[in-house]
């Protein structure tokens, strides 16, 4: 949450400041941008602060690797803050410290001032508009920075003011008087600053499933497993596509904002349990169609399921319980090729992915503890009925 203050305090601030707004700002740098591939822990945080644009009030946007590596912008009683973002995976096996947090960069065996992960946090105070800051690790935290563990206005935040002191007076010693845009030092970054471990990506899919039903759920919806996953499968897409968005072609392209996101999610959420209800093999034709399949290939699909579905409504070769194995079996299969899809490690066009798919599946068919093996064609119906209940595709998640 970002730090709170008062209106008195938000006047002085931009009284005092004579900086561009934050909505004026280009980025310190986009370096990281260039070397993203595929999802990573950042993605899975981003899709966590997507969730509570839906359910926080006060949170009016998102933005991803515009200024930090995520930009929250918080409504204060009519007046914009900023709370900027860095996101730590498991780069080190060891706990976080203030040596760690405050240690910079080498050339030619000197330290380079500016450029520890404490100051480069730090120098994105440069805005008009009164900001915050947060680091988001896998790893826990040494006892010395247990403190900024205490969310920002938090009762335990209160009662560390003392160890909040002693931590400013440690870490003045390692980075002395560096100091941001807006004459910032160290002690204003420590003050407004909290720390959250979140231990692995797992974890965070996990908590931001959950919310995710809850979220459902109070829109008066239900969604089945495998809906949840697609649809957690196109935010983190969303996601996706908003960080590798280049910030000088389009700096809109990096932003979500409430009205506009909640309006997606909508649509979203909508699209996902409509096909529930209709189905039929409409779905499967407008998919495989839209990923430029040919149309005679499309006709087989379209039987293939048909004879599925007759033998899951009314068992005549194998067993329910073999008939359920395939079925999860399936999902977990695609599911897996989906999110390599989406996350860009694979780059086939429709094509080509429909020929992976069905491949995957004829090394899944040898594969299943069924006996006698179970046929291939049962296995493609699947994927077809999977297709047209809208949990496949065969081209990357549109966001």
């Amino acid at each position: 949450m970002s730090a709170t203050y008062s209106r008195d305090e938000v006047s002085e601030l931009k009284q005092a400041r004579t900086s561009k707004s934050i909505h004026d700002l280009p980025p310190l740098e986009t370096g990281g941008v260039e070397a993203r591939r595929g999802f990573s822990i950042q993605d899975h945080v981003g899709v966590q602060f997507c969730l509570e644009l839906l359910s926080e009030l006060r949170l009016k946007e998102v933005w991803f690797e515009t200024q930090d590596d995520l930009t929250l912008i918080w409504d204060n009683n009519g007046h914009d803050e900023v709370e900027f973002i860095q996101v730590k995976g498991s780069e080190f096996n060891q706990l976080w410290s203030v040596a760690k947090l405050c240690e910079r960069k080498g050339r030619d065996g000197e330290a380079i001032v500016g450029t520890s992960i404490l100051e480069r946090s730090l120098a994105y105070d440069r805005c008009s508009e009164p900001c915050c800051f947060r680091v988001v690790t896998a790893r826990p935290v040494q006892d010395e920075l247990s403190p900024l563990t205490h969310k920002l206005g938090s009762q335990g935040r209160i009662s560390s003011q003392r160890e909040i002191d002693k931590l400013i007076a440690v870490v003045g010693v390692r980075v002395g008087d560096f100091k941001s845009e807006n004459g910032n030092g160290h002690d204003y970054w420590l003050r407004h600053a909290a720390w959250d471990e979140i231990h692995s990506q797992e974890s965070v899919k996990s908590a931001n499933l959950i919310k995710l039903a809850e979220l459902v759920e109070a829109q008066g919806e239900y969604l089945f497993t495998d809906q949840r996953e697609e649809l957690y499968q196109r935010l983190l897409t969303r996601v996706n596509n908003a960080a590798l968005a280049r910030w000088h072609d389009d700096a809109e392209k990096k932003k979500l904002r409430k009205i506009d996101f909640r309006a997606w999610f909508t649509q979203q959420l909508a699209n996902l349990i409509r096909p529930a209800v209709l189905g039929g093999g409409r779905l499967v034709q407008e998919k495989m169609a839209r990923a430029q399949i040919p149309q005679d290939t499309i006709e087989t699909a379209k039987e293939q399921r048909r004879r599925y579905r007759e033998e899951s409504l009314k068992p005549q070769y194998l067993l329910t319980r073999d008939l359920r194995l395939i079925d999860d079996e399936v999902t977990a299969a695609l599911q897996d090729l989906r999110s390599q899809l989406d996350a860009g490690t694979i780059t086939d066009l429709g094509v080509q992915f429909h020929a992976r798919c069905l491949q995957r599946l004829t090394e899944l068919c040898d594969q299943l503890p069924i006996s006698p093996k179970p046929p291939l064609v049962f296995l493609h119906g699947c994927m077809y009925n999977i297709v047209d209940r809208c949990l496949h595709r065969f081209v990357r998640a549109e966001s």
